[in-house]
């Protein structure tokens, strides 16, 4: 890239984070934040991520996130989630949720030197187990009709079989409330999970889902950056260890069928059901 490159791409990127900053509240896509750099999508995104080290998502994001612990003290979350532009509270409370990956030699040795706290815990759609360490939630699974609870630990004991495994309920209850009851809280929930650069990016695909709303696995290929990855991106929807957080939930076929889901297809019905009804009563 020569000089004069360089000063126009750094001098796009200076404009596209003044453009972001001043319209968060109305919370751009990268279709707008292109139009605004006269470029394509796919070049601002390069442009963008070159430059700050982030994607424009990821950077609105952040923005979101620091005006929402300004504002959430005086204001209720409905309001906040309003004044940031937001379609629904879900959308604020989803932008508190941060991916960390778990590195190759962790994932390597399995666990070794980690410690896992478990447990179970009642939640809105029936048991669960969660399991986290001191980086934050790592599984979050429900107890069904064909995987009970020490089928559950057997799973967790098979993948971090080199871990360190504590047996704590009540730890499983605090972790139960904040990720279902304790909505108006302005706390980050970080997921600990093992997970590839192109999983994260259909994850993060999933959190920009609304409440009450539905996506098609082409539409979360796209919004991951690959139009013809269909099932590669079904496959990290398949594989997400976190239940509701990272909401697979929110994902069906094209023909408008629910499809299977890892935690069963009625449970998956009713937490759309639920979801849709929030949003009514929100509205």
């Amino acid at each position: 890239m020569n000089e004069l490159e360089t000063s126009r791409h750094y001098t796009n990127a200076e404009k596209l984070i003044q453009f972001l900053c001043e319209q968060s509240n109305k919370q751009p896509t990268l279709r707008d934040i292109a139009q605004r750099a006269c470029m394509s999508e796919s070049h601002a995104q390069r442009v963008f991520t070159e430059w700050v080290g982030l994607s424009p998502k990821q950077f609105l994001q952040a923005i979101s996130r620091s005006k929402a612990k300004e504002l959430l003290p005086n204001h209720s979350v409905a309001k906040t989630a309003d004044m940031l532009g937001y379609s629904s509270e879900s959308r604020l409370y989803d932008n508190f949720v941060r991916i960390e990956s778990i590195t190759p030699s962790e994932y390597k040795s399995r666990g070794k030197n980690l410690e896992i706290t478990f447990g179970f815990s009642p939640t809105p759609y029936g048991d669960a187990l969660f399991a986290s360490t001191q980086r934050g939630i790592m599984k979050l699974a429900f107890t069904s009709s064909s995987q009970s609870r020490d089928d559950l630990i057997n799973e967790l004991e098979s993948e971090w079989h080199n871990a360190e495994l504590i047996r704590d309920d009540n730890l499983a209850k605090t972790l139960n409330q904040q990720v279902f009851s304790n909505r108006e809280s302005n706390q980050n929930v970080t997921l600990f999970v093992k997970t590839s650069v192109f999983q994260v990016k259909v994850w993060e695909a999933l959190l920009t889902i609304p409440e009450g709303e539905l996506r098609t696995y082409q539409q979360i290929a796209e919004a991951s950056g690959n139009v013809k990855a269909v099932r590669a991106a079904a496959s990290a929807i398949a594989n997400n260890p976190v239940a509701c957080l990272i909401p697979c939930h929110r994902v069906i076929r094209s023909s408008g069928v629910l499809n299977q889901y890892r935690w069963g297809a009625d449970r998956k019905a009713l937490m759309l059901l639920r979801e849709s009804g929030n949003r009514i009563l929100n509205q």
